[in-house]
């Protein structure tokens, strides 16, 4: 586990939830996204943390912090580097680390080709 502490870990995996579904939210209300699945988003994000016991303290942490403070930027930038196109935003950590891929989660574009991200999320800030 990277992040040292299981709790550590937890909050960081929240995390990468936690951007798909802001990430989502804003293209569905941007009229940016393919789909309207914000909601499932927010919905498997809120079981992730309430499963896990991180609710309220990933609420309070800088793991969510640090995503709060970039994600307007990062999705204007993605609509200046693909513009009059449409995407959804996909948490795919677990499959790409099953397959041996690098990455946390994928812009899925309309005709099927992807962008990866990994998210450099730490208690240290937001790396890159």
């Amino acid at each position: 586990m990277g992040a040292g502490s299981r709790k550590d870990h937890y909050m960081q995996d929240a995390a990468e939830a936690y951007i798909v579904y802001c990430l989502q939210d804003l293209a569905e209300k941007n009229n940016t996204a393919l789909t309207n699945s914000a909601e499932d988003k927010k919905k498997a994000f809120n079981i992730y943390c309430y499963d896990r016991g991180i609710e309220s303290d990933f609420n309070k942490s800088v793991y969510k912090e640090n995503i709060d403070l970039v994600i307007v930027k990062f999705y204007s930038d993605l609509i200046k580097e693909y513009p009059n196109k449409k995407f959804d935003f996909v948490d795919v950590e677990k499959e790409f680390r099953d397959k041996k891929l690098k990455g946390d989660f994928i812009i899925q574009f309309e005709d099927g080709s992807y962008v990866s991200f990994s998210l450099k999320n730490y208690k240290k800030g937001v790396n890159r």
